[in-house]
């Protein structure tokens, strides 16, 4: 179903990188597309706390989140949650 103008003036809202391209579309995220706000703001809270207390005690004091979210991806996907190796693939 497509996105009706007011969602796409929503997003465009809410993704600051659009800014940079206002009277173009951006198809330059071949490796990742511009982030919109919540995100920009989970990864600075992230690296700011990881600033703070190091990687290790960060990754522990959020294991459950960091769990969820491979549940998460795995019900997106229909596959249940497993941590693969990176050079396994879905199958």
């Amino acid at each position: 179903m497509p996105f009706q103008d007011s969602e796409i003036r929503e997003l465009r809202r809410d993704t600051p990188g659009i800014a940079e391209f206002a009277d173009c579309i951006h198809f330059n995220n071949a490796g990742c597309s511009l982030p919109p706000n919540r995100v920009l703001i989970s990864v600075k809270e992230w690296l700011d706390t990881e600033a703070r207390i190091g990687g290790y005690a960060l990754a522990a004091k959020r294991s459950f989140e960091l769990e969820q979210g491979y549940a998460n991806i795995a019900s997106v996907m229909e596959h249940r949650p497993v941590r693969l190796p990176r050079w396994k693939v879905l199958q």
